[in-house]
């Protein structure tokens, strides 16, 4: 009995100890337990105070600020504790902190993107025209989209995520006006910009001056020909006063008028006598006209084309005096720096030289001397290739004062130059613009493949199709291109095929001249956007007066449900053609009695200007092999 009352006095006594213990922990003298705070940031922003894994004091009660960075609201909080989950719309949260609690700002981009038009003059009336821009967007922009009039929006191509763009628009008969905005990935989208193009299909001032020669007159008689390459110009004057070379700029400002705005770089003389000028332009036709100048001195000029006559390099090269016979330059290259010996009657000298292609005909040669006797010595040498008379002009610039003189010279040797046009085309995109005698405009574009491409071209008077090609380089600056005709039939029995050549200013960039016109063509290497099936996709085309317009189900090899030719379908044939251009033959099996029979075959030529839209071309044949229609217009494929 005794030891039982014993225990239960140790017993009360350990409870009184405990009880005093925890009630001193209330009283501050043991910590409270705690938790790490997970706060997780979706979009751009902050916190404040940044609690983010800090352990707070459980069951106490805290406030936290979401702060929205620039371009960026604030949405919502997010509290999700153990039993429930909560949201809360005010940037100023207060919580109560239990375990695992985590604590979600969400923010939003609210800034809309920008886009811009570089492109300010149209290509001509019922045409296909390249129209390109830049966008912008704090984030990303994720689409741009232009339209011609109310043709359809179409999804704009890019190689670098819509810093710039480029679409290829159908134009209409007369002035059109492209719209054109952007879109980020948020849903925010740009205002719309806008520009309109004219209907220039009987305009005379040519979209370039790459790979001409121009020959002012004066009224006073003086005359004077320029040479123009991809930037840069050249300048033989009959006075002497102001020849030399440049950079320069051509602005087509309207239907029949330009400007050419010259800045001399060498040489000297040339530089500080006259600086350079801006000439404007006023065509009659596409080759000639009447200009005026800044000094309002005013004649008459004619445009040619130049061939290239003026070599890449004067590595391999000999030229000689043709005067007298006395002055022979010998050229080398060794490792990167240009070396000349130079034979005349005072002996052999030698220096160093530098040389720069300025236009077709031209290229400005700088020696500088080594030996003793022509030290400080600059010699700046326009030499300029025409076949039959080359001729020079030398100034040079010595200590003592600047001399000047010309001549003619013989040539000789080889020059060894690189290739300056693509090496293939496939995989490239080519947009074409072709001015025919008396200014009329056409335009068109191409999409090649290893050996295959595709033509797509709205003029009525221009094929489209496709088919099999060949490109083969014949020089420096020169490629051979033939190409046959596949389909659709009209193309292949009217043009059947052509053989052209390329005279490259550039590595993207060219020029084709024949009897019927000239032509630039400007080289771009899209991402392929084209699909390589149609298997379980829908074509529907905007075209009004085809049935296509209602849509075209495809299988594998089959197609159904024809707009509303209920109950047709056949086979059908898909094939790529590069980057951007695919065909389609459809041919039918099952008619309508009320549309298109049994035995006819469509040929859709589709340019795709997305992965899932663009503008086709749809050739309907009918079972006696004869055209029936041709329908344009943009289509969807989904």
């Amino acid at each position: 009995m005794k030891q039982n009352i014993h225990q239960y006095i140790l017993l009360s006594a350990l409870s009184l100890a405990l009880a005093a213990g925890a009630s001193a922990a209330r009283a501050g003298g043991s910590p409270s337990p705690t938790a790490k705070l997970t706060v997780t940031i979706n979009g751009r922003g902050s916190i404040i105070p940044n609690d983010k894994g800090m352990a707070l004091d459980i069951n106490q009660t805290y406030t936290i600020k979401a702060i929205p960075a620039a371009g960026f609201g604030f949405s919502d909080w997010i509290e999700a504790g153990p039993t429930n989950t909560v949201t809360n719309t005010t940037a100023k949260l207060t919580f109560q902190m239990v375990s695992n609690l985590q604590l979600t700002a969400n923010f939003l981009d609210i800034q809309p993107p920008t886009v811009t038009i570089t492109t300010k003059k149209g290509q001509g009336s019922n045409a296909v025209v390249a129209i390109s821009g830049t966008a912008k967007d704090n984030v990303g922009v994720s689409n741009v989209w232009c339209q011609a009039g109310s043709s359809g929006w179409i999804l704009a191509s890019t190689s670098d995520e819509f810093t710039n763009w480029t679409a290829y628009l159908l134009l209409s008969e007369g002035s059109n006006t492209v719209e054109v905005y952007a879109e980020d990935a948020a849903g925010n989208r740009s205002k719309t910009n806008s520009v309109t193009l004219g209907d220039n299909s009987a305009a005379f001032a040519p979209e370039s001056l790459i790979g001409t020669a121009m020959r002012l007159v004066a009224t006073n008689g003086n005359s004077a020909m320029l040479g123009f390459g991809g930037s840069t110009f050249s300048q033989v004057d009959s006075g002497g006063s102001e020849n030399g070379v440049g950079i320069y700029t051509y602005t087509a400002s309207g239907v029949e008028t330009a400007q050419v705005a010259t800045t001399f770089t060498a040489p000297p003389m040339t530089v500080s006598n006259s600086g350079g000028d801006v000439i404007t332009l006023s065509f009659t036709n596409a080759t000639s006209g009447t200009w005026t100048n800044l000094n309002t001195n005013s004649g008459s000029f004619t445009l040619s084309d130049a061939s290239s006559t003026a070599p890449d390099s004067l590595s391999g090269l000999r030229l000689q005096n043709a005067n007298t016979g006395s002055n022979v330059y010998q050229f080398t290259n060794e490792i990167g720096d240009g070396i000349y010996t130079s034979t005349d009657s005072n002996g052999v000298s030698s220096g160093t030289y530098t040389y720069s292609q300025y236009s077709p005909v031209l290229g400005l040669f700088q020696t500088i001397p080594t030996n003793a006797g022509n030290l400080g010595m600059t010699n700046y040498v326009l030499l300029n290739f025409v076949p039959g008379s080359n001729t020079y002009y030398v100034e040079t610039d010595a200590t003592n004062g600047t001399d000047t003189n010309s001549g003619s010279f013989n040539v000789s040797g080889e020059a060894t130059t690189a290739y300056v046009g693509p090496v293939s085309l496939a995989g490239l995109t080519a947009a074409v613009s072709e001015v025919k005698p008396g200014g009329a405009r056409k335009s068109w574009t191409l999409s090649f493949d290893a050996s295959m491409f595709g033509k797509f071209a709205l003029n009525t008077n221009v094929d489209s199709g496709v088919g099999t090609y060949t490109f083969t380089r014949t020089g420096p600056k020169t490629a051979l291109y033939a190409n046959d005709f596949m389909a659709p039939p009209q193309s292949t029995n009217s043009d059947g095929g052509s053989e052209i050549t390329f005279y490259f200013t550039g590595s993207h960039s060219a020029i084709v001249t024949n009897s019927g016109g000239r032509a630039t063509v400007t080289f771009s290497e899209p991402a392929g956007i084209v699909p390589l099936s149609l298997a379980g996709k829908t074509f529907t085309g905007s075209a009004p007066d085809h049935h296509a317009s209602g849509g075209v189900s495809f299988g594998n090899g089959t197609f159904a449900g024809v707009g509303d030719l209920t109950g047709v379908g056949g086979n059908y044939t898909y094939t790529p053609f590069g980057p951007q251009a695919a065909m389609a033959v459809l041919t039918f099996t099952v008619g309508n009695g009320s549309g298109t029979a049994a035995g006819s075959t469509w040929y859709i030529e589709m340019w795709f200007s997305s992965a899932t839209s663009g503008s086709d071309i749809n050739n309907d044949f009918g079972p006696d092999g004869t055209l029936d229609k041709v329908s344009t217009g943009t289509f969807t494929v989904k």
